[in-house]
């Protein structure tokens, strides 16, 4: 399944790209697409099998790609 994840700041999304990629996920970083916002305006794109949580103070949402739509999965406050 195919995931997006907002951040707060850009380091909080290379932190994660990085995370990820160490873990041997694919993980791509990218301009928010204009239907969701973000502080920073970059996020990651990432594919893996199921989604949990992952707390950090720089993510902003997560949503679930499908096609080209967004379902929001979690907002973090």
């Amino acid at each position: 399944m195919k995931y997006l994840m907002t951040f707060h700041t850009h380091a909080g999304a290379i932190r994660f790209e990085r995370i990820l990629r160490k873990e041997g996920f694919d993980c791509e970083l990218m301009p928010v697409p204009r239907r969701l916002s973000s502080s920073c305006g970059i996020c990651a794109r990432f594919d893996i099998e199921s989604y949990c949580h992952w707390e950090d103070e720089d993510v902003n949402a997560v949503y679930l790609v499908e096609d080209k739509e967004y379902q929001i999965i979690h907002r973090y406050e």
